[in-house]
C-alpha cells in the first residue's frame, strides 16, 4: 500500500501515538505558525494545544535568542531544505531543556514547500554528559598545568559555573586552627555579599559551614533553600533560588567547601551530583597539591640538595638556589633547558634511555648516579631521584621532580676502596700464581710485574744473587739503563747502607733527596728518582733483589711499603717451599733409583739395566708426548718395574740355564708382586703402578699377568715394554750374547704390531737415530 492510499485517520492516529514530539508549521505564511502539535510535544514543552497552535516555535527559546543553531534553522527555511540542530528551549515552568530538532519540508505536487514537519527530541541528558565530560577533561588539563592556588581557584570556578550554568560560585578554606572559613576565591557574587563572607566562624548556621561540619554535600532546590536558610534566601544582595555546596576533602579530612548558586530553581539529579562531586574532588586535590608544592618550594629553596621540577616534555620549570653551590650556575640559567644539557657526555646515553622510560604506566620513581658538568668545566658526581607527578583524578603523569645530591666524596671514597680491593685481589692472584709457578725465575718475574701493577712505581728489574754473583733476570716497564744494574748492586758502586739492609732482609726506600751511589751522584737524578729495593730471602739468605723506580718524585705511602713487604715475604716463602719440594723430589728420585739399583745388584748379570732403561724411557716418553707429572710417573715406573723380583727365589732368578715351566710360572708372578708391594705408597701415581703391573703384556695378548691386548694395555706400559725388550736384546745374559743395536732394532720392527705397539716402536727407532746424530755431531766438534 502506498502512502497516498493510507486512510487519513491512520496517519493522524500514528502522529498522535508517536512518542517523539511532532509539530507541523504552515510554510505559506511568513511567521510559520504551528498548525499541529502531537501529545508528545505537549508533554515535552508543558504547553497545551491551545497554547501552541498559531504561534511560531521561537517562543520556546524565551529570551535566549542568541543561538547559532537558530541561524542554521533560518537558512534551511530560506533554502527549503532539511536541517537537524540542537536548541536551548524552556518548558512552561521555565526549566531549560536541550531539544534536538529535525525539520523537513513538505511540498505540493508543483514542488512548492507548503509545510514543515518538525521532530522534537529531548537530548538534555546527552548534552549534559557531553558537557560534563568536556568540562572534566578541560579541568584536569588546566589543573595539571598549574601549581598556583589562585589559578586553581579560577579554573575550578569557571568549570563549575560554565558546565552547570551557575550564576555565582565561591571556594572557602578552613583556617589552620579549624575555627573559621575564609573565602579564597569567588565569581558572580556582588561585592556587598563578598564582604560579609570573607571570614566567618564554622559554627555559623549557613550552607557552607553545615557542609563542612557535617562532612556532606548539600543540593538545594528553591524550596529546600527557602526552608533551611530563610534569612539567606531572602537576602536581597544574593537573589539566588537554588544552591549546591560540596565539602573539599583530602585524605578523609575536610579542608573547605565549594559553593555554586543558581538564579533559577534547580533540581539536581544523580548525574549532576556526580559531576559536581568530581569537580569538588579535583579542586580539593589541586589545592592540596598547590599547598604541597608551596611547601616543597620553600623546602627546596633552603635545602643543600638540588631540586628541579620538570614539565611533561622534560624541560626544567623550577630549579632550587643550591644550583649555585653545587654546579656554579644561577637557578635561572637552568630553567627551560634541555634535561641533559648539564649531564656529562659519557653519561648521557643512559640518562636518555631513562627519559624514554618515564611515561610508562608503571613508572613511579628511579634513581641514577651520574656526572654533571660544573660551570668551571669539572665533573660533579651526583645521585638523582626522579619521581613522577601524577594527576590525582586521571593518574596521568603531568611532570617530574628530581632531587639531586652531591656524592663526589662518597664516589672518591668508593674509588679508593675499589683501588684497595683491586690491590688485594692482585695480591691474592699473586699468591695463587706462586702456587702454580715452578721456576724461581718465573716467580721473580711474576712478583716484579705484580708489584708494578699494585704500586706507584713505573719500572723495575729483578736480580738473582747466588754465591756473591749478581745476575739480571728480567725487567718490566722499560727501565732506563743508567742507575741500578747488576754491576752496581752489592759492589762499591751502590751506597754501602743499601747492601747491608738487603742482606738483613729489609726493604730499602730512597727518595729524590737521598744518594744511591758511592761516590754520591749529583742530585737530582733524571732516572731512578725514587727507588725501592726489595730483598728476596730463602732460609734467611739473600737470593735476589727486586728494584723499582720512577722518573718523578714519589713519597711511598705506608700502605705501599706494607704491600711490598708482604709481596717480598710471600715470594720468599714460595722460593723456600719450592726449594724444599725440589729437595724432596731429588730425594724421592734417588730413593727410587736406589731401589732399582738394589735389584740390579741382586741380579748382578743385568747391571746398568736400571739407568739405561730409565734414560731411554725418559727420551721415548718425551717423543710420545709425555710431559710434566706424566713423564715423572713414566720414569718412576722404569725405576720400579722389576720390584716384584725381590720375592723371586735366587735359585730361579739367578739360574744360568733355561727355566722350566714351573720356574717360568714363578717368574711371571713378579709384576703382580711388585704392584702389591707398591700400591699402598700414596705418592706413586697410577701410571707408575701401571708400568710395574703391565710392562710384560704384549700387543697380541700373549703377555702376562692378565693377557691384555692392543689399546687395553696402558700407554705407559706399552712405552716401557719397547725399551725393556730393546735393553734385554742388547744386554748379555748367561744364556745368550748381547745383540747389536741394528739386530735389536730389526727384531723390534719385526715384533711391531705383533708383540709391541707399532707406533711406539716407530718413535723409539727415531729416538735412537736422533741420539746417534747428536753423538756424531759431538765427535765432529771434539775433532
Amino acid at each position: 500500500m502506498t502512502p497516498s492510499a493510507l486512510p487519513p485517520s491512520l496517519l493522524t492516529d500514528a502522529l498522535q501515538a508517536c512518542v517523539v514530539g511532532v509539530v507541523i508549521t504552515d510554510a505559506t505564511k511568513g511567521d510559520h505558525p504551528v498548525v499541529y502539535a502531537n501529545p508528545a510535544f505537549e508533554r515535552l514543552t508543558g504547553y497545551s494545544q491551545d497554547e501552541i497552535l498559531g504561534r511560531n516555535c521561537r517562543f520556546l527559546q524565551g529570551q535566549d535568542k542568541q543561538q547559532l543553531a537558530l541561524d542554521q534553522v533560518r537558512q534551511a527555511l530560506h533554502q527549503g531544505e532539511s536541517v537537524t540542530v540542537t536548541l536551548r528551549n524552556y518548558r512552561k515552568d521555565g526549566i531549560l531543556f536541550h531539544n534536538e530538532l529535525t525539520l523537513s519540508p513538505v511540498r505540493n505536487a508543483s514542488g512548492q514547500v507548503t509545510h514543515y514537519l518538525g521532530f522534537q527530541n529531548d537530548v538534555t541528558e546527552r548534552h549534559q554528559q557531553d558537557t560534563h565530560r568536556a568540562a572534566l577533561t578541560g579541568l584536569s588539563r588546566a589543573l595539571s598545568a598549574t601549581y598556583d592556588p589562585s589559578d586553581v581557584l579560577d579554573v575550578v570556578l569557571n568549570a563549575g559555573l560554565n558546565a552547570m550554568e551557575a550564576a555565582a560560585g565561591g571556594i572557602s578554606l578552613l583556617t589552620p586552627d579549624g575555627q573559621f572559613l575564609e573565602l579564597v576565591g569567588h565569581a558572580g557574587y556582588p561585592e556587598s555579599a563578598v564582604k560579609c563572607w570573607m571570614r566567618f566562624p564554622v559554627t555559623l548556621h549557613a550552607p557552607v559551614t553545615d557542609a563542612v561540619r557535617e562532612h556532606r554535600a548539600l543540593y538545594m532546590s528553591a524550596a529546600d533553600f527557602r526552608t533551611r536558610y530563610p534569612e539567606i534566601h531572602r537576602d536581597p544582595a544574593l537573589q539566588f533560588q537554588s544552591a549546591a555546596v560540596l565539602p573539599l576533602v583530602v585524605d578523609h579530612q575536610v579542608i573547605g567547601a565549594l559553593s555554586l548558586s543558581f538564579e533559577k530553581n534547580r533540581h539536581f539529579d544523580a548525574r549532576e551530583r556526580s559531576f559536581l562531586q568530581m569537580i569538588a574532588d579535583q579542586c580539593a586535590h589541586a589545592l592540596d597539591r598547590s599547598r604541597l608544592h608551596h611547601n616543597l618550594r620553600r623546602l627546596a629553596d633552603n635545602t643543600t640538595d638540588l631540586v628541579r621540577q620538570y614539565s611533561r616534555d622534560g624541560h626544567v620549570e623550577y630549579c632550587s638556589p643550591s644550583a649555585w653551590d653545587m654546579l656554579g650556575f644561577h637557578p635561572e640559567e637552568l630553567l627551560n633547558s634541555d634535561p641533559l644539557h648539564a649531564v656529562h657526555p659519557e653519561d648521557q646515553p643512559a640518562l636518555r634511555d631513562a627519559y624514554l622510560r618515564r611515561f610508562t604506566p608503571t613508572f613511579e620513581q628511579e634513581k641514577f648516579e651520574y656526572r654533571l658538568r660544573h660551570q668551571n668545566g669539572s665533573a660533579v658526581w651526583v645521585e638523582t631521584s626522579f619521581k613522577a607527578l601524577r594527576d590525582p583524578a586521571t593518574k596521568e603523569i603531568n611532570g617530574f621532580i628530581g632531587t639531586t645530591r652531591d656524592i663526589s666524596q662518597r664516589r672518591h671514597a668508593e674509588q679508593r676502596l675499589l683501588g684497595q680491593l683491586e690491590r688485594y685481589q692482585h695480591l691474592l692472584n699473586f699468591t695463587v700464581s706462586l702456587e702454580q709457578l715452578h721456576s724461581p725465575d718465573e716467580l721473580m718475574a711474576e712478583a716484579l710485574n705484580q708489584c708494578l701493577t699494585l704500586t706507584e712505581y713505573e719500572y723495575g728489574i729483578a736480580f738473582e744473587y747466588t754465591g756473591g754473583v749478581v745476575r739480571r733476570l728480567t725487567e718490566a716497564g722499560d727501565p732506563p739503563s743508567s742507575g741500578v744494574n747488576e754491576k752496581g748492586i752489592f759492589t762499591g758502586r751502590i751506597a754501602a747502607p743499601v747492601p747491608r739492609a738487603l742482606r738483613r732482609g729489609q726493604a730499602y726506600f730512597l727518595e729524590e733527596d737521598h744518594v744511591l751511589l758511592d761516590p754520591p751522584e749529583v742530585l737530582s737524578r733524571s732516572h731512578w728518582v725514587s727507588v725501592c729495593l726489595l730483598p728476596v730471602m730463602r732460609q734467611r739468605t739473600l737470593v735476589g733483589v727486586l728494584a723499582f723506580g720512577t722518573d718523578h718524585s714519589l713519597t711511598t705511602s705506608p700502605g705501599t711499603r706494607q704491600l711490598l713487604s708482604s709481596v717480598g715475604a710471600r715470594l720468599s716463602h714460595a722460593l723456600e717451599r719450592q726449594h724444599h719440594l725440589a729437595e724432596l723430589n731429588t730425594s724421592r728420585e734417588e730413593t727410587l733409583r736406589a731401589l732399582g739399583l738394589a735389584l740390579e745388584y741382586r741380579d748382578y748379570e743385568t747391571k746398568g739395566h736400571t739407568d739405561r732403561v730409565v734414560q731411554l724411557t725418559q727420551r721415548l716418553g718425551q717423543a710420545m708426548g709425555f710431559l710434566g707429572d706424566d713423564l715423572d710417573a713414566l720414569r718412576w715406573g722404569a725405576f720400579l718395574h722389576d720390584t716384584g723380583k725381590v720375592a723371586i727365589p735366587d735359585a730361579i732368578l739367578l739360574k744360568p740355564g733355561k727355566l722350566d715351566a714351573e720356574e717360568w710360572a714363578v717368574i711371571k708372578r713378579h709384576p703382580g708382586i711388585g704392584y702389591e708391594m707398591l700400591q699402598h705408597i700414596p705418592s706413586l701415581p697410577p701410571s707408575t703402578l701401571e708400568v710395574v703391573l703391565y710392562h710384560q703384556e704384549r700387543w697380541d695378548g700373549s703377555g702376562y699377568p692378565k693377557g691384555l691386548a692392543g689399546m687395553d694395555i696402558p700407554l705407559a706400559a706399552r712405552v716401557f715394554a719397547v725399551v725393556d725388550v730393546y735393553d734385554a736384546l742388547t744386554s748379555e745374559r748367561p744364556y745368550k750374547k748381547a745383540w747389536t743395536r741394528e739386530a735389536a732394532v730389526a727384531q723390534l720392527q719385526k715384533e711391531a704390531g705383533v708383540l709391541l705397539d707399532a707406533r711406539v716402536v716407530e718413535a723409539f727407532v727415531r729416538v735412537l737415530a736422533q741420539h746417534d746424530e747428536r753423538v756424531l755431531a759431538s765427535c765432529r766438534d771434539a775433532g
